[in-house]
């Protein structure tokens, strides 16, 4: 959003793993601003699309270009860091290690544009249920068990559920923002 409606007037870089971004939306929320302020916000969005972990670890190495690039570039979405949990686990074998090598792999770009930029990194992710049985209180803890690596879990700095009434996900603050 511009300034003057509250915003920093920021470029946001927002990764799409799960085909879910609403640009309609979007729109919608700044539907009040006049068509040339909502075009001059829409032209500070970066929307990029993967569709498999792969694809991930290519883009976090394409954009520390872009940051470099792009010093008004202070954000960045991704939505959602476990996406492709069940592909990479199932391809992974039996070893844990296998299982997490690409999105290993993708924390270190990331660990990069964090300390090299300064940026302010939100990236999502679902909740894992590890116990499949009877539910009770001694069992809430189990939500708190996320699809990410060891890896991934030493940059969060900060985290916040957010739950609906059909799932449960994590929202994590991955960085300090120089905006």
């Amino acid at each position: 959003l511009p300034t003057d409606r509250g915003g920093p007037e920021v470029k946001v870089m927002y990764v799409d793993t799960n085909y879910h971004f609403d640009m309609l939306s979007l729109v919608k929320v700044l539907e009040q601003l006049p068509e040339e302020r909502v075009r001059a916000c829409l032209g500070r969005l970066f929307v990029v699309l993967c569709s498999s972990s792969v694809q991930l670890l290519l883009t976090l190495h394409y954009l520390e270009n872009t940051f470099c690039s792009q010093p008004a570039l202070c954000l960045l979405v991704i939505d959602s860091i476990s996406a492709f949990y069940w592909v990479d686990r199932s391809s992974g074998e039996e070893s844990v290690a296998k299982q997490e090598a690409i999105l290993r792999k993708c924390s270190e770009p990331l660990a990069r544009l964090l300390r090299d930029y300064l940026i302010v990194v939100f990236a999502t992710t679902h909740a894992n249920i590890r116990n499949y049985g009877r539910w009770s209180s001694s069992h809430a803890s189990d939500f708190d068990k996320a699809y990410i690596s060891r890896d991934w879990q030493r940059l969060v700095t900060h985290k916040e559920t957010v739950s609906t009434a059909q799932s449960s996900s994590f929202r994590f603050s991955l960085g300090y923002s120089k905006c």
